[in-house]
């Protein structure tokens, strides 16, 4: 789900009311903006850019979001639904708010990996199968190349600016599948860019 990117100056642009999940995770990460969390655990939260929410529904849980009281006016952001394996399916409802995802930063951008590992950096929240999420941001006039893993496939959306794979100019709004095999892949952009990054064992 990709919600914003959007301004206000009243209401509550997230209001979604309490709501059940079963067998799977939501991964919430923002680029602007904040999310207050409450479920049926007793957990509260509220995440902000650089943090990440992962709640691992298992057996069941219910959860309500919305934009808190205090806020910036922002909104922007992503929500993943990440499949639990049948082994874990039933597990009992966990929720894990981390404030501060770790980073890997160069001379042409940074990397900040929400799920999975990325460069020995490893976001610290539980996930059940082999995967990545990560943003990554591409420095103005450089050209980053992002080490993958060839069993994976991966995919690529552009969350802001300008980006280009391959010599191919990516659209906002699309979702670009890189197949599997793949050992790396070079983003390059202009005027910088956002992208986010995803990945895992290809479907059987």
């Amino acid at each position: 789900d990709r919600f914003g990117p959007l301004t206000f100056a009243e209401g509550k642009p997230m209001d979604v009311a309490p709501h059940p999940h079963i067998g799977l995770q939501t991964v919430t990460w923002l680029l602007e903006g904040e999310v207050a969390h409450d479920d049926s655990l007793g957990c509260a939260s509220v995440l902000r850019p650089g943090g990440v929410n992962v709640m691992t529904a298992g057996g069941g849980i219910a959860h309500a979001e919305q934009t808190p009281r205090d806020n910036t006016g922002r909104l922007n952001g992503i929500q993943l639904w990440v499949a639990l394996p049948d082994r874990d399916r039933q597990m009992a409802a966990h929720f894990e708010h981390v404030l501060e995802v770790p980073s890997v930063e160069s001379r042409a951008g940074i990397v900040r990996p929400f799920a999975g590992t990325f460069d020995d950096a490893t976001v610290a929240a539980s996930y059940y199968s082999p995967l990545i999420g990560a943003e990554v941001q591409v420095h103005a006039g450089h050209e980053l190349e992002i080490p993958l893993e060839a069993q994976f496939e991966h995919a690529l959306l552009v969350l802001s600016g300008d980006c280009a794979v391959d010599g191919q100019p990516l659209e906002s709004g699309l979702l670009y599948y890189l197949g599997t095999t793949r050992t790396c892949v070079g983003m390059e952009s202009r005027s910088g860019a956002r992208v986010l990054l995803i990945g895992g064992p290809p479907f059987s």
